[in-house]
């Protein structure tokens, strides 16, 4: 039978026990210990009192964040290992989509992959785009919307006051096509 010895080190009220036999004993201090030859360091501080110190806790302000804990969806690393809610499928809001799923807003019952985009300022069907088909979305980038008189808001050649050109096309929206130019004396 192997001489063993008991080794204890106090850490923020926490005691651990390490058996440690006499070819791996340290002079490092009272703050060191041995276990499968890897070494901790017990003196770390520990202000959320999880057991775990500010060396490793990665948030060392919240006790339910800790090396080891179980990932909860709460937008937090819980875990500790630089992932943010991975491999959770809570659908908080009930609409039937989750974030992984494509719900832009899971608080939102409102918003999901499917929804219809509405004319609200919000980006209803999560598909990066607000308010897409609404008449004060000016679609084609020419300076007016639907709602502002372009009636062809899919081109930007077409627009109230846009140039009149000789293609059957109302480009002015005027209500006429391919009106020839007047000058007026």
């Amino acid at each position: 039978m192997k001489n063993l010895v008991w080794l204890s080190a106090l850490c923020m009220g926490c005691i651990f026990r390490v058996e440690v036999p006499p070819e791996e004993w340290s002079e490092e201090g009272e703050d060191t210990y041995y276990e499968d030859t890897e070494v901790y360091d017990t003196s770390a501080v520990d202000y959320d009192n999880d057991g775990w110190g500010e060396d490793v806790d990665c948030d060392d302000d919240d006790s339910s964040a800790f090396p080891g804990a179980s990932e909860i969806e709460d937008d937090i690393d819980n875990d500790c290992d630089g992932l943010i809610d991975e491999g959770l499928t809570v659908d908080f809001d009930a609409d039937g989509y989750t974030e992984s799923e494509g719900d832009c807003n899971d608080e939102d019952a409102n918003v999901h992959p499917n929804a219809n985009e509405l004319d609200n300022s919000v980006d209803d069907d999560c598909d990066g785009l607000v308010d897409e088909f609404s008449a004060n979305m000016d679609v084609d980038s020419d300076g007016f919307s639907t709602a502002e008189g372009d009636c062809a808001d899919q081109n930007a050649g077409v627009y109230p006051g846009a140039p009149e050109s000789t293609d059957g096309v109302d480009n002015d929206c005027d209500g006429l096509v391919d009106e020839p130019e007047v000058d007026c004396p």
